[in-house]
């Protein structure tokens, strides 16, 4: 138990020698953490208890820490928009922590170097040029993201430029790159396509283009021919009456399948019907029991040596007949399609007891019906899928 203990408090010693600092992320180039830790040490003390020995080792690292992104913005080409964007951003994250604090006053003459406005400007300023450059790349997507962080950044401030008109301009271009790119597949495909499968196909294409045009408007005729596509690759499938259209009906709904109410016209036809049996088969069943009979006498002398005859027992199986009645059920369910597939099939489904009566025989005979059923819909629907 001491060991124990004593390796305890070592633990917690050690823990406590290695309280992370603002000095070890400083060392470590995590500027803006260094900053975190020591204003949230210096926030814990609370306003009252705030010495100047407390703002002067503020002051000298935030002094420190924007030096050094000072030196990394001079070093840094005033194309490496992502770099320069980067620097800005962490100043205005230090800026933003530090003010409105009770020990703000201490950091005026530093913080004001940076103010908000400024920072947004910079970020705003480099963000847009950074657009323009993916403009010239012909790269409408980047090009717009762009614009719209530059509109972003300066929101608070008002607007900046043309960055939004720029962002509307380029999603437009990207989604008009985009919309036309699937509008040209679903045509090339829509000349040679046959099956359902493509027409579906050229479908889902033309959809593409209506949905990457969306935000724009309508992409020429894409939403009509998407319509069109759609439904010629639709499979129409018509179930004779029976409770096991539900059953259909469940399996088979798939977004190329519709039911239609009579089979003048569709392409696929299915029909199920099932024949029951119940049999009722008395008979008779050996039941055995066991009782004690006599097996032989043993010798005991008794208490006051007199010899005397023990009779002993054994066990003796014997049988008694019972009359059982056995109850079967079966259910013969045939599946015919006709169509697009040609297909029959007969599922087999059984139950049987001694006890039960064909009321109670045939949910459990049922429930084995419904599942091979389910499967057999389940394979049809996979092969629609490919048609």
């Amino acid at each position: 138990m001491r060991i124990i203990i004593a390796s305890l408090l070592m633990f917690l010693l050690v823990s406590c020698t290695h309280e992370r600092t603002s000095q070890n992320a400083y060392a470590e180039g995590n500027y803006l953490e260094s900053i975190n830790l020591l204003a949230a040490t210096i926030e814990e003390k609370s306003e009252a208890n705030f010495k100047q020995t407390d703002a002067a080792q503020l002051r000298q690292l935030v002094t420190d820490v924007m030096n050094k992104y000072e030196d990394e913005l001079a070093s840094t080409n005033n194309t490496d928009y992502k770099k320069r964007i980067e620097i800005y951003e962490k100043l205005l994250e230090m800026n933003k922590r530090l003010s409105n604090r009770f020990y703000s006053a201490e950091l005026v003459n530093v913080l004001d170097k940076y103010p908000d406005e400024n920072l947004r400007q910079n970020i705003a300023k480099n963000l847009y040029d950074q657009g323009v450059n993916f403009e010239t790349q012909n790269d409408y997507k980047a090009a717009s993201e762009t614009f719209s962080q530059a509109s972003s950044v300066y929101q608070p401030l008002g607007k900046y430029k043309d960055s939004d008109k720029r962002a509307y301009n380029n999603g437009k271009k990207q989604a008009t790159l985009m919309a036309e790119e699937a509008y040209q597949q679903a045509k090339m495909l829509s000349e040679i396509a046959m099956q359902r499968l493509e027409f579906r196909q050229v479908a889902k294409y033309y959809e593409q283009a209506v949905d990457a045009y969306r935000h724009y408007g309508r992409y020429k005729d894409a939403t009509s021919l998407a319509n069109t596509y759609k439904r010629k690759g639709i499979i129409k499938v018509y179930c004779y009456a029976s409770e096991y259209c539900s059953e259909v009906k469940l399996v088979l709904n798939k977004d190329y399948i519709t039911f239609v109410s009579s089979p003048v016209g569709a392409d696929l036809k299915i029909k199920i019907t099932v024949d029951k049996e119940y049999n009722n088969t008395r008979s008779q069943i050996d039941i055995p029991n066991t009782r004690k009979v006599f097996d032989k006498y043993i010798e005991h002398i008794d208490a006051q040596g007199n010899r005397i005859q023990i009779p002993t027992l054994k066990d003796e199986t014997y049988y008694t007949k019972l009359d059982t009645n056995n109850n079967s059920l079966s259910l013969e369910t045939v599946v015919r399609m006709e169509g697009i597939i040609d297909f029959s099939d007969t599922i087999y489904a059984r139950a049987s007891s001694y006890y039960e009566n064909e009321d109670d025989l045939l949910p459990v005979a049922k429930r084995e019906q419904i599942t091979k059923l389910r499967s057999l819909l389940e394979s049809t629907a996979q092969d629609l899928s490919s048609l």
